[in-house]
């Protein structure tokens, strides 16, 4: 079973409903990829207790959630994921900073102009779940997952495996 290792970053209690909403949605992709043998396994701060620097550095996808402030524990985990991204290329980083009426925080303030001029890492500002979650989507398939309409309108999952340097492909209809 091909396992893909997701780790979600979002400490603010503003942000538990969203966080909540993408561990659903990451549910219903290991329902839907199942029978596919595709797992996605999905670690948030709430099961994890400490900073596992090992889970971060394996992670296939890496996504931080922010809203007001962001505390030295986040900016950490961000910094793990970005040397580990440096050396391997591993994991993908996605930034998002949830659109609010209020002014963001200072550390937040600071944080984006980290990402903007020291690291050139974009961040993405959303106002609506349904952004991260299509962003979930276009990472998959950038990391070699695909899924898409067959002419005999048959959804088709293809997944590109390298293996010894050869590009296998799995297709499964359903």
């Amino acid at each position: 079973m091909k396992k893909i290792n997701i780790y979600l970053v979002a400490n603010e209690q503003e942000l538990i409903k969203d966080e909540k909403e993408i561990s659903n949605f990451i549910r219903d992709l290991n329902d839907k990829y199942e029978e596919y043998n595709i797992y996605f396994k999905l670690v948030t701060d709430e099961n994890v207790e400490e900073i596992k620097k090992a889970e971060i550095q394996n992670s296939e996808l890496f996504f931080i959630l922010f809203y007001k402030e962001i505390d030295n524990n986040t900016i950490n985990k961000f910094n793990i994921a970005y040397q580990s991204f440096k050396n391997t290329k591993m994991p993908k980083i996605s930034t998002y900073v949830k659109k609010s009426e209020e002014q963001a925080g200072q550390s937040v303030i600071n944080f984006m102009q980290k990402l903007d001029q020291e690291l050139g890492h974009y961040y993405n500002i959303y106002e609506n779940i349904d952004t991260i979650k299509l962003n979930i989507i276009l990472h998959l398939q950038a990391l070699g997952l695909k899924v898409r309409q067959s002419k005999k309108r048959r959804w088709k999952i293809i997944y590109r495996r390298k293996r010894n340097n050869v590009i296998r492909k799995n297709t499964y209809n359903f």
